[in-house]
């Protein structure tokens, strides 16, 4: 028999006070975790976000003796769904999958690269409130490998300690949790659906031009708006279903008036746009759902059908509405589809009207957007393609804030980009023939003076290439990393949804074998849990996809990236988008006024090694100024020609001399190019520098870069590229 090494029977004994000992390693990081369930209890319970932060901090620091520099917060209400810090307050509900939560996503990246040694948290209810307890096993196995203890103020959780009970008990406190949440929306739910289903108020929003009555159990006619939604509905059937010109008579009017503090009491939340002196509607939408909704004949619906008919007082006239819902209508109020003929299709020309930057990012966002609107692909009736900016929120007749050519965008972005690849590649490969060609260098016959200048500029000039070549293999290798996050990240997520799929198939099983037995409650609770858990399944699917798209994004990036600038030009368009999506942060198209437009890139680490921020000025073709209004035109007919030029200018301020001259003549010629310049367009010649002789020159894009420190702003360099056309 061979006797065990005192090695080996030291190592015994420490396994075995490991089992009952809690241990935690304070070298690493402790995660300080923070989150309310919504955005208003993040903003108003100050005293819970003081117990989420400034205790715990103060917890970790003097109880458990953390270094200060190790306490890494991760606040999920200040963090959006790609991780990134924001400004205002979000909602984060702890029932949310974590896959879908950035906050812990984060906390499990760190701790997967073995970085963190707890996780501070008020109680795990700030962690999960998960009602088909998937996530938090999940989490547990997670900490466990990675030997992270979870820290409260009253106890500290060690899944390596084995001869104690902690994951049963973290388990059993995740259940709770979610237990809780699970009773008392049921309850409320239950209470909320008797009501509705018997014509109650339930605590649903009330239809405008109704209130509620004393009791607060039915609606009464709003004495202040029941009138305007007759009117509604009457001079919709006036102008024959024309809904665009209803539309266009309310927009920007205040149709509905203010209302006295008891009356709002009694309406709850205004689902109308304010605007001074009372409310309208903006939303085409908006409008549809007011004028078939079946309160305003009377009739109490609830879940989307009539519970009850004849339950209150009408507001409208009843062939009014029928004639809204046979035009605008879905279904009848019995439920049958309402059958109407086809439509015809309006084609436009061409087919394909895809730009470099149509398209959404991984997160659902677009690709390009603007801050006065969201940005669109248009083709016209000529077949010009144009990137068009439409304010969907304006109350004026035109929403359009300004359009330029896609080619003019597609060209100049792929230009810049192609040069971007060339510098980034070079400064890999070749800075090393460089410095080794520069170290050889010699001056023959110089003096020790000479010699030594120029040992000095060389040496200079050698740093600065080394700095240029570390930073371009850093990119290159930050590539690799990130495809190993994302691959990471992937398995985790395919873990949960095959957990998912497990509990659906448990519910579906226990369905076919006690179904018989099962009471009504039984079978709500059943298929309850069986949508919430479909739901689940479908985000986590939907998030799978996205992220095997960056997956496959990376891949290609990885593979074309040290021959990106030769294969730019084979790409096809949906390759050359991927890459644009992968490279940029954000892409933002501005109009700056009638003949300038502005393109802000916010470039990806992946490309400049960090947040680097340009951005490109187009001077527009005369022909891409905005349509006259008929106040501007008022105004021309009033002014011209009496008015001295400068106060005409000013009066018209988006407008040039020629196009005001062209206005009045009727038709176009020949003119110098400073003369087609409104004023508008001048003062943003003259806040971005740009100089006549480059604009006379034919000059229509210009390039230059943006400071990122938010406190200074202004330009840190300028550039001007070759005209377009």
């Amino acid at each position: 028999m061979r006797l065990k090494t005192k090695a080996e029977l030291e190592a015994e004994e420490a396994a075995k006070i490991r089992q009952k000992r809690r241990q935690w390693d304070t070298s690493k990081l402790a995660i300080v975790y923070i989150r309310q369930s919504t955005k208003a209890q993040a903003h108003k319970n100050k005293e819970s976000r003081d117990e989420q932060s400034i205790d715990l901090v103060e917890l970790a620091v003097e109880q458990y003796e953390w270094p200060e520099r190790n306490i890494y917060p991760i606040d999920e209400n200040l963090l959006d769904k790609r991780g990134n810090k924001v400004q205002k307050f979000r909602s984060a509900s702890g029932r949310i999958d974590k896959h879908l939560r950035a906050g812990l996503r984060i906390a499990e990246e760190l701790i997967k690269a073995d970085k963190v040694g707890a996780v501070f948290v008020r109680d795990i209810a700030r962690l999960f409130r998960d009602p088909d307890m998937i996530n938090p096993p999940q989490f547990a196995v997670l900490c466990r490998d990675h030997h992270v203890v979870i820290i409260t103020p009253s106890r500290e959780f060690d899944f390596n300690a084995t001869a104690r009970t902690d994951f049963k008990d973290f388990i059993e406190e995740a259940e709770d949790a979610a237990g809780y949440f699970r009773t008392i929306g049921r309850n409320l739910q239950n209470g909320k659906e008797r009501k509705g289903m018997r014509g109650d108020y339930a605590g649903h929003a009330v239809p405008t031009g109704l209130m509620l009555d004393e009791k607060r159990k039915g609606y009464m006619p709003n004495p202040y708006w029941c009138e305007t939604v007759r009117w509604l509905t009457h001079r919709f059937r006036e102008l024959d279903a024309d809904l665009s010109a209803l539309r266009n008579e309310i927009l920007g009017v205040p149709i509905f008036c203010e209302l006295p503090e008891e009356i709002i009491e009694r309406i709850g939340r205004i689902q109308l746009r304010p605007l001074p002196g009372g409310y309208t509607i903006v939303g085409r939408g908006s409008l549809i759902d007011l004028l078939i909704n079946p309160a305003n004949i009377g009739h109490r619906v609830y879940n989307r059908r009539v519970v009850k008919e004849n339950a209150h007082p009408a507001i409208v006239d009843k062939e009014d509405f029928e004639y809204a819902v046979a035009h605008l209508g879905k279904v009848d109020l019995e439920g049958n589809e309402i059958e109407r003929s086809e439509r015809t299709k309006r084609y436009t020309w061409g087919q394909d009207r895809g730009g470099l930057l149509a398209g959404v990012r991984e997160n659902g966002r677009p690709v390009v957007t603007s801050s006065q609107g969201g940005v669109y692909v248009l083709q016209m009736e000529r077949g010009t393609i144009i990137y068009s900016i439409k304010d969907n929120r304006s109350l004026s007749p035109n929403p359009y804030r300004g359009a330029i050519a896609i080619d003019t965008v597609d060209a100049a972005l792929s230009r810049r980009l192609e040069e971007k690849l060339h510098d980034l590649i070079f400064d890999a490969e070749e800075s090393g023939s460089m410095i080794e060609t520069l170290q050889q260098a010699k001056v023959v016959g110089a003096s020790p003076e000479a010699q030594a200048w120029r040992d000095e500029i060389v040496g200079k000039a050698i740093e600065e290439r080394q700095e240029r070549q570390r930073s371009a293999k850093a990119i290159l290798d930050h590539i690799s990393s990130l495809r190993k996050k994302v691959r990471a990240s992937l398995g985790r997520l395919d873990e949960t949804i095959a957990d998912v799929k497990k509990a659906i198939a448990l519910e579906e099983r226990d369905y076919s074998v006690a179904k018989e037995d099962m009471s009504d409650h039984d079978m709500r609770e059943h298929f309850a849990t069986l949508k919430r858990l479909r739901l689940r399944l479908a985000d986590l699917e939907e998030k799978r996809a996205r992220d095997n798209q960056v997956d496959k994004d990376i891949d290609s990036v990885q593979k074309r990236l040290n021959t990106a600038k030769e294969k730019w030009g084979e790409m096809d368009l949906e390759e050359r988008r991927s890459f644009i999506r992968l490279i940029t942060n954000t892409i933002r198209l501005d109009t700056l006024s009638g003949r300038w437009m502005k393109l802000t890139i916010e470039w990806s680490p992946l490309l400049a090694g960090e947040n680097y921020i340009e951005f490109v000025l187009f001077l527009k073709t005369l022909r891409a100024t905005p349509r006259w209004t008929r106040e501007e035109d008022a105004t021309l007919k009033a002014m011209y020609p009496q008015s001295p030029k400068d106060d005409i200018l000013a009066a018209l301020p988006r407008r040039s001399w020629h196009a005001i001259t062209m206005r009045v003549k009727g038709r176009s010629e020949t003119q110098a190019i400073m003369d087609t310049l409104s004023l508008e367009d001048l003062a943003v010649m003259k806040e971005y520098g740009i100089k006549q002789e480059w604009i006379e020159g034919g000059c229509t894009e210009y390039w230059g870069t943006e400071d990122t420190d938010v406190n200074s702003g202004g330009l840190s360099s300028y550039a001007k590229y070759s005209p377009l056309f």
